[in-house]
């Protein structure tokens, strides 16, 4: 039976959050979801890099180290939101979104590229020798000079620890 729409965002939302946690957690960020609040500014949560550091003894501690991002997470089934060429994904993220996240420094978008509403039953695949979410997530920073909705992400992008890792050995600040 197919869920409802609003069954499948609920789905879709709790799967790319999960995907991002997961991908963070390799890459040693933490990833906070804080409340509402910030959602309705278009900001819905922090990544911030964290190091091991040893102490006197072999006493270890985890502190926040260097940069942070904010980001907006989305997650896409639907071909009216998503073009995909060889280099490029455009998604679009509507006129209100995106005059909140253009103005929004240090702002990633993230986006999930889910399998279409369809085939929702392989979003999700679990067996007992592995775990496996369909299709992948891409990023970017966005900029105020970003034009239209349809933001485009080059596939160089691809949401993984080896780029996560990149963009935050670049210096910026959390204004």
């Amino acid at each position: 039976m197919m869920p409802s729409d609003s069954e499948l965002n609920r789905i879709a939302s709790g799967i790319s959050e999960g995907y991002l946690k997961a991908v963070c957690s390799y890459a040693s960020l933490a990833v906070s979801f804080p409340s509402r609040d910030c959602d309705n500014l278009g900001i819905d949560g922090y990544l911030e890099k964290v190091v091991r550091e040893k102490k006197s003894g072999n006493k270890t501690f985890e502190r926040p180290y260097g940069c942070n991002y904010r980001f907006q997470l989305k997650s896409c089934y639907s071909p009216n939101k998503l073009k995909e060429t060889d280099d490029f994904i455009k998604y679009n993220i509507g006129e209100e979104y995106f005059e909140k996240i253009r103005c929004i420094d240090n702002l990633l978008i993230i986006i999930l590229r889910l399998p279409p509403k369809e085939n929702f039953h392989q979003w999700l695949e679990i067996q007992e020798d592995n775990t496996k979410i369909q299709k992948c997530a891409y990023f970017k920073q966005v900029s105020y000079a970003e034009k239209s909705n349809w933001i485009q992400i080059p596939k160089t992008g691809l949401l993984n620890p080896e780029n996560l890792n990149k963009l935050f050995s670049k210096p910026t600040k959390l204004s």
